[in-house]
This record gives C-alpha cells, structure tokens and sequence, in this order.
C-alpha cells in the first residue's frame, strides 16, 4: 500500500458491517466525523460487539457453545481491525510528522509502445492512491498493481489510459470489435466495455467522482457519462485564433473546472494551458508555453516543456499561477511535437511516473524495394519517419506522408532521386492516392476538424482542393481501374464510394456492424478486395463483386490478414500480410469466372498492428517489386522502462515554494 490512502480490501469478507462502518470513521477525511484516539476506538469496538453478540443470540437449542464461538469470531476480527489499524495509524503518522524520504525505482521491460501513430498519444497512467499502474503498448494495455510483479495484460489496442477516481476502473481508447472509441475495462481484469463511439483523433480523458468523463478529440472536448450515452460538446478550437486542438484535460480538485491544453496551428512552443469553467463553459488561459499539465495536491502544475518537466505554484481557488516556472532536475520525459502529448503521471500520492524520450533512430525508418524471393534494395533516401508509400502510375515517383509537428504529403522522384513537400496545411495531411493519371495526389486532411478528401496537383503548381467534405471522418483508399471512382472509408470502418463525376454525396459500398477497410477494386473492375472482422474478431481478407457487394463473399486469406493489394495490370495474384507478418500471394482468377487458387507466402516482414492501419507498401508497376517500410535499426523500438519516483512531491515542494 503506498502513500497514506487506506486499502479497504484488506477486510476479511466476514467483517460484520458494524466493524466496517467503525474502520471508515477511523480514516474518515472529515476531521470532525473521524476517530481520533486509540482508546475511543477500543470502546466503539467493545459497543459494537455487544450489540452482535446480542442481536445474534442464538435460540435455546444452539447452546452456550455456539455463543463462545461467535464471541471469539467476533473477537478475532475486532483485534485484527485494530491491528490493521494501529499499523496504519502509525505509518500516517510517521509520515506527517517529517518529509518522506524520495526513492527512484523502474519498471523495467515493459512491451514496446507503438512509434507509428498518426499522431501524439499518451501511454501512462497511474491511480490517484498511486497503489495501480497503466501502460498501453503496442499491442495490450497492462495494468498492475505496485509491488506485483505480474501484470494484468488485456488484449486490446489502447491508447491515452487513464484511471477513474477509485482506481477500479481504467478509461482508455481504441477499437474493440467493430466500435471505435472510449472505453473502459475493469482494473482487476475483464472485458472492456464501450462508452462512446468516435472517429475523431483522442488527445486523453480525466474521470470526477460522480462517474462524469470529459474526454478530448480533434472536434473539442466533450462530456459523456462512465455509463455510455449521448456525449455534450463542452467546447471545440476557435481556428480565428489558430487553434488547431484541445487535448490532455484532468478535472480540478473541485470538480467544477478541468485543465486542458491549446494546441495552437503553428509550434507546439506556443501552446497554452487553460481551464474551462463546467458551468459556464468559460475559457481561462493559465500559462504560456506549455503541455499536459497536471494538478498536484502540494498546491502546483507540473507540465511538459519540450522534453523538460517544469512546476510552478498554483492557487487553485483563484486558478493563478504564482512566481516563476522551474525546470525539475533528472526529468527528461518522451513528447510529441504535433498535440503535446507528455509520458507523465502523478498520483495524489506523489507518485512520479515517466518515461524517457525515444532515440531518433527508432523513430526513424527506410524504404526498401523487395523482389518476390525476399531480396532488399534501399531507397536513396535519408531515414525519417515515412508512412504510407504509394507508387505513381508511371512508376517513377512516390508519394508518403512524414509525420512531425505538422504532418504533410510529400514526393520522392524515383529518377531525380530528391523529396519535395507537396501539401503546407496547418495541421495533418496523410494518406496519399495517385489519380489514375499521375496528375494529382488525393489525400485526407482535418484543416478544418474532421478529416476530409482533398487533393493537390502533383506537381504543387495549385493549391489543394476540397473533394468531399461531410460530418465523421473520411479516408481516401483507392481508385477505380478507370479513374472514376474513388473509395473512402468513412469513420474508420464503413467503406463508401464518391463519382468524381457528382461529388457531392457518397454511395454507400459496405456499412455494417464490422470493421471494413484498406479496399481496392481488381484490375478489371469487377470485385473489391477488402479487410474485415465481419467472420469473427480475427481480421480476415475478403472479396465480393463491385459494386454490387451484396452479391456474394470469398474469403482469400487462410488464417487471418491484412493489406490487400492487387498486384500490376495482367497479374493473377492478391497480395496480403498475415498476422504473423508475412508478405502472401494467393492466385486469383477473375475470368470467365471468380476462381481462388493457392495461398503462398513470399517472404517475412513486420507483423501488423492489432488495431485500424493504413496499408504500409504498394507495388511498383513496373517491375512488380514492393515497396516496403522498415525501422533504420535492426532492434528498434525495444523494451520500455517506467522510471518511478516515490514521494516525489516532497521534492516539487523543496524545489518549487508555494509561498
């Protein structure tokens, strides 16, 4: 048990409710309801058991031997109450009576968290008694408790975890089943239980007392229930003052304010933090030049500055910042420049959970060209981090996305062998789609808050253009062989088509219970290759005729896949990555008749993400090799290590005075 918060579950299931009631008065905050001496508590328990003993007095025929033994089990339990609660008494006292000593320890070895994220996402958390830890790799989300060794692992792909305010419950989000958005899973293990859908990007959520969560997206931040339902936009990012989001909210002590970042258009350096009054819904700006802050009881914000941890003195009646900022000693902790997203956590404990900044070099990686027996060429181009390469029509460019404080479609000449920045939005353009043509890039962008299709001339002669824009999210995934038709995927998992030709409405193509995406339509126009857990929960590959998709399915893949890619014009083969990370190729026949063949794997690469991802090669059309992306390093993105400071406020206190 750390920090001075009782642990109640401690009790014995048997403990009468009489001697509960008596231990909460014993740790009763309220000083003028609680116990405060030893010897009142030996006569509240001696009253208590009189009145068991006799409200439980047994008829004549149990016997006085029945009432020995209730005495004595009674007793028993009284004097392991008092004992538990003289060596509780004694540790909180010891502890008000002088500063706690600061121990630095580490949680060594974790899962490696994801480095491929569209954008900035927190991994950390820890519950307000500081007694439970959360870590979101990869992969699971894990969840243990301070001194255990083993943790409870939940198999789902999570992100921005946090704790509800007992610590039972852990809110975090990601895509369980077919549903994208908030959910929450019990701390002790269990299902996870959904409470609100969304598509939008998540920047993290804080939980009050009475089960209220604000929670923040790129449409702003908004208010739901623990329990589901409708949620209440509370306030969204005013683009007149070149806000691009709102992120990182954790309610105030009062309930009745939540702290919450700015992330301005321009450099993370310019954020803000600000609190939003519930009722009013008003905005305050707190300080300048600062991310994810976080209340901590000594009377203090501690927020991430770059890769600096600072604290400064708080008033959290008047929500004023006193004297000057301090940049804390030995604290370098892992953010993101595009939201502010900061690898931090304190309980109200004084906990101090972190996590390191990443090495360039696993954020950095290469793309190679791979031939169908396995044998690599690197691209001329220097490591950064690429995502989502598409080869032109012609074979002689590439488009990508870059991720970074802004996150922007570039062009590599494959001849020229140089990179040019295509798109300059304020915020994120990603997803590139060659025209049939080669004459423009299509892609998606939030410039204006959800993420709509627009597209550029490849040569960045124009300015980009509006292709569709609707409410909910949508992703452009592929051409029609004619050029004609565009498929988008819409909130992430229904699959729509927009006709160049009338663009202003979408025809629905697959919108269901299920996760429906990454879908390209085969070289002669026919069927519609896609991804979908619609058989079960493992994600499988799929065919059905286009566009008329109701009229039959062919599952392609044999155990489960991701990414299918059909490969050049007059080719027999639908590629796929199985789940373990290999690149297969199943044949195909499409004429006069749909005829599925052999399923062969090609070669071993990396294994997919659990959860929705974008297709990360293409084939050239040239010679048929793929285009691939690997990390710079052979053993990159590694074992994450959680450095924990204990009683760490006592250090903030020395460090930053509050008067």
């Amino acid at each position: 048990m750390l920090g001075t918060q009782p642990d109640y579950s401690i009790l014995p299931a048997r403990v009468p409710a009489t001697v509960r009631h008596l231990v909460r008065r014993c740790l009763e905050k309220d000083l003028k309801r609680r116990l405060q001496h030893m010897g009142d508590v030996r006569i509240e328990v001696e009253e208590a058991l009189a009145a068991l003993t006799a409200d439980a007095a047994p008829g004549p025929a149990d016997g006085v031997a029945t009432r020995g033994r209730l005495r004595r089990a009674v007793g028993a339990i009284a004097v392991a109450v008092l004992a538990g609660l003289a060596g509780w008494w004694l540790a909180h006292r010891s502890t008000s009576r002088a500063p706690a000593a600061v121990v630095r320890l580490s949680i060594s070895s974790l899962e490696p968290l994801s480095l491929l994220l569209p954008h900035g996402a927190r991994h950390l958390a820890i519950s307000e008694d500081g007694s439970r830890v959360a870590y979101a790799s990869a992969n699971r989300l894990l969840i243990r408790r301070m001194g255990q060794l083993e943790a409870i692992t939940i198999e789902v792909e999570a992100l921005d975890p946090f704790f509800s305010p007992s610590g039972d419950w852990v809110g975090f989000f990601g895509t369980v089943g077919a549903e994208t958005g908030l959910k929450k899973v019990p701390a002790l293990g269990g299902p996870p239980v959904p409470i609100v859908a969304t598509s939008d990007r998540p920047s993290g959520g804080t939980w009050r007392a009475d089960g209220t969560i604000v929670f923040a997206t790129t449409g702003g931040l908004y208010q739901v229930s623990e329990n589901g339902g409708e949620p209440r936009l509370l306030v969204k990012p005013d683009p007149r003052r070149k806000e691009r989001a709102y992120a990182w909210p954790q309610f105030m002590p009062d309930g009745r304010s939540v702290l919450f970042t700015i992330v301005p258009e321009d450099s993370i350096e310019g954020a803000q933090v600000a609190a939003l009054d519930l009722k009013t819904l008003d905005v305050r700006i707190v300080l300048k030049g600062g991310t994810a802050a976080r209340y901590a009881s000594t009377g203090h914000l501690v927020y991430a500055s770059g890769q600096t941890l600072k604290g400064i003195a708080f008033d959290p009646d008047t929500q004023q910042t006193r004297g000057d900022p301090v940049s804390l000693p030995d604290i370098a902790i892992a953010t993101t420049p595009d939201n502010g997203a900061a690898e931090f956590a304190v309980s109200e404990t004084g906990t101090l959970l972190f996590i390191t900044p990443t090495e360039p070099g696993e954020l950095r990686r290469r793309l190679w060209w791979v031939d169908h027996q396995g044998k690599q060429e690197p691209l001329a181009l220097a490591p950064d981090r690429y995502a989502n390469p598409r080869v032109s029509p012609d074979g002689t460019r590439v488009a990508l996305d870059i991720p970074g404080a802004k996150r922007n479609i570039w062009i590599w000449n494959l001849q020229r062998a140089s990179l040019t920045k295509l798109t300059s939005g304020p915020t994120e353009d990603l997803l590139p789609v060659w025209s049939r043509d080669g004459h423009r890039v299509f892609f998606g962008s939030d410039r204006t808050g959800n993420f709509d299709v627009y597209s550029q001339a490849a040569d960045g002669a124009t300015m980009a253009r509006v292709e569709f824009a609707g409410p909910g999210s949508q992703m452009p995934q592929s051409f029609t062989p004619d050029g004609t038709r565009l498929i988008l995927v819409e909130d992430i998992k229904n699959l729509s088509m927009l006709n160049l030709a009338r663009p202003d409405r979408l025809e629905p193509l697959l919108h269901n219970e299920f996760e429906n995406r990454n879908a390209v339509v085969s070289p002669d126009g026919n069927w519609i290759a896609y991804e979908s857990n619609e058989s079960g929960d493992r994600i499988e590959v799929f065919l059905r005729p286009f566009p008329n998709v109701s009229g039959r399915r062919e599952k392609v893949s044999t155990d489960g896949g991701r990414f299918p890619l059909w490969g050049p014009k007059g080719s027999v083969e639908l590629f796929y990555v199985d789940l373990d990370g290999g690149m297969m190729a199943a044949s195909v026949k499409l004429s006069p008749s749909l005829s599925l063949g052999r399923v062969t794997k090609l070669f071993d690469w990396e294994k997919p993400r659990r959860g929705p991802a974008r297709r990360p090669y293409d084939i050239s059309p040239v010679d048929g090799r793929f285009l691939i992306i690997k990390p710079d390093t052979e053993g990159s993105g590694g074992a994450i290590n959680i450095s924990v400071v204990l009683n760490w406020t006592e250090e903030l206190k020395r460090l930053v005075p509050t008067r």
